[in-house]
C-alpha cells in the first residue's frame, strides 16, 4: 500500500503515516485543499510503485482465475487506477460496467477515470448519472450524495462552468457540512471572478462550521487583505497562526498585512526571520519582495524575488512581481 498526503504546509500527517511503515509521499499542495491530477503525478513518481504493482499483479491473477467474478474485475480496476494505470483502469471498469450497467461502483470508478484522463464531458455524463442513480436509492448515505456533488463541481470547474460548478458546491455544503473542501473551493471560484464579498462570505460561513481549521483563517486573512482590510487580515492570520504555530502561508500573510497597514520595520523584521528558517522555499522571499517593495526598497525586492525564481523558476507571481519591480526600477 502507498499512500499520498498532501498538506499546505506541514509533514504532520506525513509523518504519522510513515510511522505506521507505510510508504508515503508528502505534497505540499500551495495552499489549495484538493490534489488535481499534475499533483497525484508527481505523487506517484516519487513512489516505489514496484512494491504497488504486485498487488495489482495479485488482483490480475484472482481475476484472470474467475473471469465471471464483477467484483474481482472491479477490484482490479480501482487497484489499477491507484497504481497510476489509468488507461487499464478505464478499460476494466468499462467491461465491467457493460456487464452491470447499473453498478455505481464500477461508474464511479469510471467517471474518476475520465477526470484523471481530463475526459471533461465523459466525466460530467458519469458523475451526473451517478447522482441520479444516488437520488433513486433510499440507502445512498448523504455524505456519499455530496461527494459526488463535489466530485462533478470539480470537473464543471475545469470547463469553466463556474456557476452549475457553484450550485453543487452548495449541495455538497447541505449535504456534508464539514465537508471544507467544497466551501475552499467556493471561496476560490468567488476570488478568481473578483466577487471579494462573496469570498469572504463563503470562508466565514467555513468558519461556522470549522472555527479551528488555521487554512480557513488564513484563506480568510488573504481575502481581507486583497480587499483593502489590512487590519482585519493580520486577525485573520494570527488566528491561523495560534491554531498552528508556524504556518508559513500565515506569516507571510501577517507579514504583508503589517506593510499594507504602514508597519513596514516590523514586516521586515518579520520576513528576515522567515527567510532564515525557510531560506529554501519560495514563498517567504516572494513575501519579502512585496515587503521591502512596498518600503521602497526596489533593489532589496529585486534581490528576493530573484532568489524566488531560482528556487522555484514556473512561479507565476514572483515572475508577475519582477517584470512590474523591473519596469518601475526604470521609472524616473
Amino acid at each position: 500500500v502507498g499512500i499520498i498526503e498532501a498538506d499546505i504546509d506541514s509533514m504532520v500527517d506525513a509523518e504519522k503515516v510513515s510511522a505506521q511503515c507505510v510508504a508515503t509521499v508528502q505534497l505540499r499542495t500551495g495552499g489549495f485543499c484538493h490534489l488535481d491530477a499534475s499533483m497525484v503525478e508527481k505523487g506517484l513518481n516519487s513512489m516505489d510503485l514496484g512494491k504497488l504493482d504486485l498487488v495489482v499483479q495479485c488482483l490480475e491473477m484472482i481475476a484472470g482465475l474467475q473471469p465471471d467474478s464483477f467484483e474481482a474485475q472491479l477490484d482490479l480496476a480501482e487497484a489499477c487506477a491507484t497504481a497510476g494505470d489509468i488507461t487499464k483502469a478505464s478499460e476494466v471498469a468499462q467491461a465491467a460496467l457493460d456487464a452491470e450497467p447499473d453498478s455505481v461502483r464500477a461508474l464511479h470508478c469510471l467517471a474518476n477515470c475520465h477526470a484523471a484522463r481530463k475526459q471533461w464531458d465523459a466525466a460530467i455524463a458519469a458523475y451526473r448519472r451517478l447522482l441520479r442513480l444516488a437520488m433513486l436509492a433510499d440507502d445512498t448515505d448523504p455524505a456519499e450524495r455530496g461527494r459526488l456533488h463535489y466530485d462533478l463541481a470539480c470537473v464543471l470547474r475545469e470547463t469553466g462552468s463556474l456557476d452549475e460548478a457553484l450550485n453543487h458546491l452548495a449541495a455538497c455544503q447541505e449535504l456534508q457540512p464539514r465537508f471544507l473542501p467544497a466551501y475552499r473551493d467556493t471561496v476560490e471560484i468567488h476570488r478568481g471572478r473578483g466577487e471579494a464579498e462573496r469570498a469572504i462570505a463563503a470562508a466565514e460561513r467555513a468558519l461556522e462550521v470549522a472555527p479551528d481549521e488555521p487554512a480557513i483563517w488564513n484563506d480568510l486573512g488573504f481575502l481581507r487583505l486583497a480587499a483593502g482590510q489590512p487590519q482585519e487580515a493580520g486577525q485573520a492570520f494570527g488566528r491561523a497562526m495560534k491554531l498552528r504555530p508556524g504556518h508559513m502561508e500565515a506569516i507571510c500573510g501577517a507579514a504583508e498585512a503589517l506593510s499594507a497597514a504602514g508597519h513596514h520595520d516590523r514586516a521586515v523584521a518579520l520576513c528576515e526571520k522567515l527567510v532564515v528558517k525557510r531560506a529554501f522555499q519560495a514563498r517567504p522571499h516572494l513575501a519579502y519582495a512585496r515587503v521591502l517593495r512596498a518600503a521602497g526598497d526596489l533593489r532589496g525586492a529585486l534581490r528576493q524575488v530573484n532568489t524566488a525564481l531560482g528556487i522555484a523558476p514556473t512561479d507565476a507571481d514572483a515572475a508577475r512581481l519582477k517584470r512590474a519591480l523591473l519596469v518601475e526600477a526604470d521609472s524616473p
